[in-house]
């Protein structure tokens, strides 16, 4: 018998939480510019439509915005689907190099390559070394395969010219890292990666009212406040925040990108079992806590 572990709840120490919410105001310009209000005719998406962001308050000192780094992926447009695919083709004639193949190369996402935030950017990154280092130990205990897997991306993309400056500077197994400062997030679930990968949230800030992780077809609310490490399977479960209250909230949440994995030929790993971690636990315990041994 196997059970799949699709969430896991961990606690941050909170000197290593408030490094992190110290580093992220060197992403202040980047996140509020972010944040702009639609302009008639054109759709924003929610997550940066300022519908969904805190309002000012004295008891808040970070900027609202959401931005998404990334130490080597495909540029937009070049992650191909089978929709995008016709479409290109359709307009063959019209524009011959619009069509991107799988092979295109991968860059280090615009917000690392934009040369008016290196400065902002490098700084953070910097800063949060020991966080994601913290984070990296936090995915090998939760999800082996995956810190395997993120691991091997990132020496190869220290290995390419094109993404070997930034990526050198990238401490996270991750793909990419969505900054998220003082935004709801509404229900949705995750693309691009795989059903049986996590999603590492974690939250850091000054809100005193902790706000709800929710995953509905759960029907699961998981006390959501600073210091919450969460890895969960953001492909397969719905899952929103909705507002706090008074004081900051910022969430980093990481990601994976399958295509990238596809592109260097990694094997993708599996599910996380419960028989992972059985070796190291007693029958006793098992079997007082319904632990699959």
């Amino acid at each position: 018998m196997y059970v799949h572990w699709t969430l896991h709840v961990v606690c941050l120490t909170y000197n290593v939480k408030d490094d992190a919410i110290a580093a992220t105001t060197h992403l202040s310009d980047i996140l509020d510019n972010t944040c702009k209000q639609p302009t008639t005719g054109k759709s924003v998406s929610w997550r940066v439509h300022p519908r969904n962001f805190a309002r000012n308050s004295p008891t808040r000192k970070h900027a609202n915005g959401a931005e998404t780094f990334s130490a080597g992926w495909y540029a937009q447009g070049h992650n191909v689907s089978l929709a995008r695919l016709y479409i290109l083709a359709c307009n063959i004639y019209i524009r011959k190099n619009i069509i991107q193949r799988l092979t295109d190369q991968l860059l280090a996402s615009c917000s690392l390559r934009d040369r008016e935030n290196r400065d902002a950017t490098t700084s953070w990154l910097a800063d949060t070394t020991e966080y994601e280092i913290y984070m990296n130990m936090i995915l090998f205990l939760v999800h082996p395969d995956l810190h395997r897997i993120g691991s091997t991306i990132l020496e190869r993309l220290r290995g390419l010219d094109e993404t070997k400056d930034i990526a050198s500077l990238w401490t996270s197994c991750f793909t990419g890292i969505a900054v998220i400062s003082n935004r709801k997030t509404p229900s949705h679930t995750d693309s691009n990666g795989r059903p049986e990968w996590y999603n590492l949230l974690s939250v850091k800030g000054t809100n005193s009212r902790p706000a709800r992780l929710e995953f509905k077809e759960l029907g699961v609310k998981l006390v959501y406040g600073p210091g919450t490490v969460v890895g969960a399977c953001g492909q397969v479960f719905e899952h929103s925040v909705e507002f706090w209250g008074e004081g900051d909230r910022i969430c980093y949440a990481r990601f994976m990108r399958d295509k990238v994995r596809e592109r260097f030929g990694v094997d993708p790993g599996s599910w996380v079992k419960q028989d992972l971690y059985s070796a190291s636990l007693s029958r006793t315990f098992c079997k007082d806590r319904n632990f699959v041994c």
